[in-house]
């Protein structure tokens, strides 16, 4: 408990620092590249493309958790979980890095799941998800010449291969309950229970080919504001992937900010010169907040025109 008690500020202030960072270094970056493009046409449309792929992970991650809550006994509808999520989702950009998901589980028990299956599919979620990132995050590196130099150069390998560590230590872990004796088996289900085999493969399924799809989203808006260049699909796939896991694992910081954009930066930084590669993370970073917004709206609107239609929901 006390180390909880330290761990979120912490993680807090890193992301404070990283911010204060790269928009230090933004500013002396932005003397040699306007990104007064993104008010143009193309540069908007780029931003709107992105968005518009990154928004198609909320009904994947809809369909996923209720794979998982099934698989846990606890039956109801996509478009529920996809009101669920587009609402809650907004709480990430709260410092702490835990109301999108507190959001979620208080939402979800007002309509009457049960908390076990709901805890039980958040923390089945989070390990799947950083799995799935940290498996597109190789794949695309493996594909990308140049990400493997940003690795090697920049120290990121270590810290690649740590939060890989964790990611199999956990799922370890949860192999060793499920071949643990019936009794202690029982003990700890009694606390926390997992989604069976076959729903838990579905899920991650779901979150890889999100950041595939993001990932495509952050090449075509790459190729759309610099069509002079050649770019690497591997990599641009890679650095969201990356970039999101180590958001997700520091605590504190709102929505990874900061702390995702310098790891990206890093990354695109072996293919593109600064100017290009900050432009581009400023454009993820426009179109995931675009994305964030305009999912928000539709989510109380949907919620708003469903209590009209049913007064007693």
């Amino acid at each position: 408990m006390r180390l909880k008690r330290y761990l979120r500020p912490a993680g807090l202030v890193l992301g404070l620092v990283a911010t204060a960072a790269f928009a230090w270094y933004a500013m002396r970056v932005l003397q040699e590249r306007d990104l007064s493009r993104f008010a143009s046409p193309t540069g908007t449309a780029a931003v709107v493309v992105a968005a518009l792929l990154y928004m198609t992970g909320f009904p994947v991650n809809a369909l996923a958790w209720r794979t998982l809550l099934r698989g846990l006994g606890e039956p109801t509808n996509a478009r529920s979980l996809l009101e669920i999520l587009a609402i809650s989702q907004f709480a990430k950009y709260i410092p702490g890095n835990v109301g999108a998901h507190l959001g979620r589980a208080a939402m979800a028990m007002a309509r009457g799941l049960g908390t076990r299956p709901i805890v039980g599919s958040l923390v089945t979620e989070a390990l799947l998800a950083a799995a799935a990132a940290l498996m597109v995050g190789a794949a695309g590196i493996a594909l990308s010449g140049a990400g493997t130099q940003v690795l090697a150069s920049n120290g990121l390998g270590s810290g690649l291969a740590t939060a890989t560590w964790i990611v199999v230590a956990c799922l370890s872990l949860w192999m060793a309950i499920r071949f643990a004796p019936r009794g202690l088996r029982e003990r700890l289900s009694a606390h926390h229970a997992w989604p069976p085999m076959p729903a838990m493969l579905r899920a991650f399924s779901a979150y890889t080919l999100n950041y595939i799809v993001i990932g495509l989203g952050t090449w075509a808006m790459a190729a759309m504001l610099l069509p002079d260049r050649t770019h690497d699909i591997g990599l641009l796939i890679a650095a969201f992937a990356l970039a999101w896991v180590a958001g997700f694992f520091a605590p504190g910081a709102p929505a990874g900010l900061g702390i995702r954009e310098t790891l990206m930066l890093l990354l695109l930084r072996t293919s593109y010169p600064a100017p290009d590669a900050l432009m581009l993370v400023v454009g993820m970073r426009l179109a995931t907040v675009l994305g964030d917004v305009v999912t928000f709206l539709a989510g109380n609107i949907a919620v708003l025109q469903a209590r009209r239609r049913s007064p007693s929901r």
